[in-house]
């Protein structure tokens, strides 16, 4: 079953997420939005603009918050 978030990404993003969203949502539901912004040193406003919105506000915000995603423990 899909968490609220999944669905609103899924809704914004299409029919597939791609792997850095999906795994922002994933420990979003696991713990918290500002709990994950903290580990990956984002504000809470950047991951949940992340997770509606196809594109964030720069190309260097969406390559670090992407990078971030994927190396975060």
């Amino acid at each position: 079953m899909s968490s609220d978030r999944e669905v609103i990404a899924l809704d914004a993003w299409g029919d597939t997420l791609p792997d850095w969203i999906a795994v922002l949502v994933q420990e979003c539901d696991r713990s918290s939005q500002n709990a994950v912004a903290a580990k990956i040193a984002f504000s809470p406003a950047v991951v949940s603009q992340a997770k509606v919105e196809t594109s964030i506000p720069s190309d260097r915000d969406t390559c670090a918050l992407t990078n971030s995603t994927r190396i975060a423990p």
